[in-house]
């Protein structure tokens, strides 16, 4: 679009959501009719030099930019003539990603080489994030031939949302599950073996009737690094529910969710054993996904486009490292994320189903205890008290 001076014309978002508030901004000196905003200095440049700038330090460090169509600085993504230096950030760090992945898959292959057991290709967890860096950086090269402005307007304000996201508080719903989790994982380090065959998802013996492992299994991991990412991403996820929907939710989603992943992995994987909290973390990226869906207004342009890649990286990943992941966990914990999301969308008339979203605190708070009675039902089982 342009305007009738015959230069780009800015176009404005009706509503400025919150991850897009820019606080306090600097006056553009009067001087310079092209410059960028650097810990909240203005600095005058030339056009070429403001292009410049941006892809070298990127839109982390350069918040704000203006040129001479712009009444005040505004974000560098909302000024057209910067799409091309949007651009070549994309696949500057889509060859990063491609690069350092590829080394993690020639480690692999090293690997194999040296030990001649071509299993850790797959077996070596190294190589599989590799392999999925190398997807990765493929895709956004892929997708950077067609680079526009909407494009780019979506993919800075994504950034923003997840910076904003990444500042907030976990509310007590979500410290509570994070508690229980914690608690388990402290008694596992105990006796770390004799914790996986207590109480971890024994799938013969949840058909001896031990059902309480469909649940004590979710609040248990495989090791540190396991443990250690599950809780990251569940911090992650636990935010953008929190601060998008209903902070009450994250404890219902989770609990619903890890029940489901446990009952897909008995069905198809009848023979192996399973520990981690995934089928709950599939369940809130469902949920995500489905509330991206119904109610576009509450996250970023494009996002529901964003979680749909996001699942698809998840189920390459479970196909690469097939040999540590309980596929069958992440598909029952998404399906179950899903439905939640669907019977709890925006606008639905199930008189039950409002009755319930009115009492999500309560029925929260329920799941909590449960959750706490489960965590107990794990410590002991794990020190070895019955």
């Amino acid at each position: 679009m342009t305007s009738s001076s015959g230069s780009p014309e800015i176009t404005a978002e009706p509503a400025n959501p919150p991850w897009n508030l820019t606080g306090s901004v600097p006056d553009k000196p009067s001087i310079c009719d092209y410059g960028y905003v650097v810990r909240g200095n203005a600095i005058g440049s030339t056009r070429e030099e403001l292009i410049k700038a941006l892809v070298s330090r990127g839109p982390g460090q350069i918040k704000l930019a203006w040129t001479p169509e712009t009444p005040h600085p505004v974000f560098p993504d909302k000024i057209p003539l910067l799409a091309e230096a949007f651009q070549k950030i994309t696949i500057r760090e889509a060859w990063k990603n491609i690069g350092w992945g590829s080394a993690l898959v020639a480690l692999g292959v090293v690997l194999g080489l040296v030990l001649q057991d071509w299993k850790f290709l797959y077996r070596n967890l190294l190589s599989v994030f590799g392999a999925l860096a190398v997807a990765e950086g493929v895709w956004e090269l892929w997708r950077s031939r067609r680079y526009d402005q909407e494009e780019v307007e979506a993919t800075a304000s994504s950034l923003r949302f997840d910076a904003w996201i990444g500042k907030k508080h976990i509310s007590g719903y979500t410290f509570t599950l994070c508690a229980w989790i914690v608690i388990v994982g402290a008694a596992q380090a105990v006796s770390f073996e004799d914790s996986i065959t207590r109480a971890a998802l024994v799938k013969p013996a949840v058909w001896q009737g031990e059902w309480w492992r469909l649940f004590t299994a979710c609040l248990m991991h495989g090791s540190f690094m396991h443990f250690w990412m599950n809780f990251l991403i569940l911090l992650h996820f636990a935010r953008i529910v929190e601060n998008t929907i209903h902070r009450a939710y994250v404890p219902l989603i989770f609990f619903v969710s890890a029940a489901a992943g446990s009952i897909f992995s008995v069905l198809l994987y009848p023979h192996t054993t399973s520990v981690g909290a995934s089928g709950g973390l599939m369940g809130l990226f469902g949920f995500i996904t489905t509330a991206a869906y119904f109610d576009r207004d509450r996250f970023p342009p494009k996002y529901l486009r964003r979680s749909l890649e996001g699942i698809a990286f998840v189920g390459m990943f479970g196909l690469i490292g097939f040999e540590f992941v309980d596929n069958a966990a992440h598909l029952g914990g998404l399906c179950g994320g899903l439905a939640l999301g669907w019977l709890f969308r925006p606008q639905r008339e199930d008189v039950l189903l409002k009755v319930l979203s009115e009492r999500i605190s309560t029925l929260s708070t329920v799941v909590l205890v449960l959750l706490g009675i489960l965590a107990a039902v794990a410590v002991t089982k794990i020190l070895g008290y019955w």
